[in-house]
């Protein structure tokens, strides 16, 4: 799946809402219910669900494939939120996994400097990759050093490579790099987590990518009492924000 792909299917539905799912406690054979139950509540107001691998470990394939079947019986689309990042070899097992397992998007992490390779082997299975470029986490600042700002070799490599990029809502992120990673990324879209538990604002993003963006929200929906109402309250904010 590439970009144009998904910025389509954000028009089509008229929704930038991701949601998550990090089920973190329970069987396995809970967690696959729970994200099946998540789905079927909030679809409706989604453009994508985003699963993260380390709450999937220990899951079989057909159990991994049911969520994925019903994410495109919805006609959404299926992200797994991996951060795969190794050498070429691994990176493309894993590509063929995840090509069985039935996603269209992985985000990578181009750290091994092989996001390359992850790029053209995955278009050759039809999985758009999202790279990992300004993450949530405030950690994440060290990238901006300004002796040494490290960010400019990625958003390099990312603009070349990559279908998506991860940029996070949190705001620590300055107007100005945001300006200078729209003039880099002439076509891909921006997978945008923060929103909701860390505190992030879907404004500043959508003033500079606008409807490039696919805002993923994940404990304030799946915790919440109403799934439902939780996803139809954020798509309604990030829809606002598209307006002021």
């Amino acid at each position: 799946m590439n970009s144009k792909t998904v910025i389509d299917k954000i028009e089509e539905l008229n929704t930038q809402l991701c949601v998550g799912s990090d089920p973190n406690k329970g069987s396995i054979e809970e967690r696959i219910k729970r994200t099946h139950n998540l789905i079927k509540e909030t679809y409706e107001y989604a453009v994508a669900f985003k699963l993260n691998r380390q709450f999937f470990l220990g899951a079989t394939l057909e159990q991994i494939q049911s969520i994925t079947r019903l994410i495109h019986e919805f006609d959404r689309i299926a992200i797994i939120d991996h951060k795969l990042s190794d050498i070429g070899s691994s990176n493309e097992a894993a590509l063929t996994s995840v090509k069985k397992e039935g996603f269209d998007l992985i985000t990578v992490s181009g750290y091994p400097g092989n996001l390359q390779q992850s790029f053209e082997y995955g278009q050759s299975l039809g999985i758009g990759i999202i790279a990992l470029l300004f993450m949530s986490n405030p950690e994440f600042q060290y990238q901006f050093n300004p002796n040494y700002p490290i960010y400019r070799y990625f958003l390099e490599s990312c603009s070349k490579f990559a279908d998506g990029v991860v940029i996070g809502t949190t705001n620590f992120i300055t107007e100005d790099i945001l300006n200078e990673a729209q003039g880099k990324l002439d076509n891909q879209f921006v997978l945008a987590p923060g929103l909701g538990a860390q505190g992030g604002a879907p404004s500043l993003l959508a003033k500079i990518f606008g409807s490039r963006v696919m805002y993923s929200v994940t404990r304030a929906i799946q915790n919440s009492n109403d799934p439902g109402k939780a996803a139809k309250m954020y798509k309604e904010e990030i829809n606002l924000s598209k307006k002021s």
